[in-house]
């Protein structure tokens, strides 16, 4: 009895199970490969390959001027460009800091000499052994700018900074600032003479 129910639940499973059907294959047509010489198809306007263009021919009345000794190059006023006033920053030093601070300690380096100068602010210092004058037009302690003025936000020595400027004889060789704790800011430059700013002497110091 137990032989034959097993017997008949094992061909009742069999019957059960379907057949797994193959994947049916993708019987889309080949796409030809496009060469570029194939025919256009009937009543298709013709297509013209655009004409040549020679370096002889006209500009459109509304093209700027080509410099003909330099092609690649267009005057300015063609792009728009805002004109260079050329005015400097204005540098304002509050009365405060004028009072205060009478004269700036400067490393001088150069072929000729290594030194520390002390230099008044205001007056020409003469670099004894290259025979160049420096002087110091301004000293700020807290050197900030908002792009239309230069000034100091404080009296402290938070910032300092120094305008200088290197003559040789009447000719002005060099002009800029020197900065304390940036000096990798410093827009003084020149040839042979490196400045660096050590500090600044106050109007009742020794």
């Amino acid at each position: 009895m137990i032989v034959s129910l097993l017997t008949f639940l094992l061909v009742g499973c069999e019957r059960s199970v379907e057949p797994v059907q193959p994947p049916v294959e993708d019987s889309a047509p080949e796409v030809p490969l496009i060469t570029g010489d194939e025919a256009l198809p009937a009543g298709h306007p013709p297509i013209d390959a655009p004409p040549p263009i020679s370096s002889s021919d006209p500009m459109p009345s509304d093209h700027p001027s080509i410099d003909e000794d330099n092609p690649g190059s267009l005057d300015e006023e063609d792009f728009g460009h805002p004109e260079l006033s050329g005015s400097e920053i204005k540098i304002i030093v509050p009365e405060e800091v004028q009072s205060k601070w009478q004269t700036v300690i400067l490393g001088v380096a150069n072929a000729a000499e290594k030194s520390e100068v002390q230099a008044q602010i205001g007056v020409p210092t003469v670099l004894e052994k290259s025979g160049l004058v420096l002087l110091v037009e301004a000293f700020l302690p807290s050197y900030t700018s908002d792009f239309n003025t230069i000034t100091s936000i404080s009296n402290e020595l938070d910032n300092p900074a120094a305008m200088i400027q290197l003559k040789s004889g009447d000719e002005v060789v060099a002009r800029g600032w020197v900065f304390k704790n940036l000096p990798e800011y410093n827009t003084f430059k020149h040839a042979s003479v490196v400045l660096t700013l050590q500090t600044a002497g106050t109007a009742d110091a020794e």
